[in-house]
């Protein structure tokens, strides 16, 4: 007669192993990020726009703008409606659908 036992390994086995995965898994989150100096970015493109309104000088062009005002942009704004549409439409009035290859 061959007796099965129930439990295949011993229990200081299966401890050891789940403290060692615990620890392999939890190694990640006491790494250190690694910070590296490049000479530039793709950010950089959108950058160049808006840095010259920035970098200006406080006081150079200072505009009075009456809370009211930018109330109602913002009311405009929100009234613009939100429609979404599976094709993608470019400024050529031509649809691609949304997925497809070029």
């Amino acid at each position: 007669m061959a007796f099965i036992s129930i439990r295949p390994y011993p229990a200081k086995r299966l401890l050891i192993l789940l403290v060692g995965l615990l620890c392999l898994f939890s190694i990640s989150s006491f790494a250190q990020s690694i910070y590296l100096n490049v000479s530039s970015t793709p950010y950089d493109k959108q950058m160049t726009r808006i840095c010259p309104v920035l970098f200006c000088k406080i006081g150079a062009a200072k505009q009075n703008v009456s809370l009211a005002l930018v109330n109602h942009w913002m009311e405009d704004l929100r009234a613009i409606p939100y429609g979404f549409s599976s094709r993608m439409e470019n400024s050529g009035g031509g649809g691609i659908r949304c997925g497809s290859r070029l």
